[in-house]
């Protein structure tokens, strides 16, 4: 389960985000998208982060989100630099 920025709200307080998420399915995959993201820069080895990518990068295939295929080519271009990174 990817790690979530309001996991530190009450159980009252989570119904708000979730019940937008009901609302708008588009948004909630694209913020669980980037909620997973966000674990890439955690990877301290380049074949844990490689693989990380790849896998989340072959995710969007059918997400139909642009934006995110878009962010996903740029970040496969960029291999060597997050590669320091690591």
């Amino acid at each position: 389960m990817p790690a979530t920025l309001w996991v530190h709200l009450d159980g009252e307080e989570r119904e708000t985000p979730r019940g937008l998420f009901a609302v708008n399915r588009r948004l909630a995959k694209t913020y669980l998208l980037k909620e997973r993201l966000a674990q890439l820069w955690s990877y301290t080895y380049e074949a844990a982060a490689l693989r990380f990518l790849t896998n989340w990068v072959r995710g969007l295939r059918w997400q139909r989100l642009p934006a995110f295929q878009t962010l996903g080519a740029l970040l496969m271009r960029h291999l060597t630099g997050i590669w320091n990174y690591c």
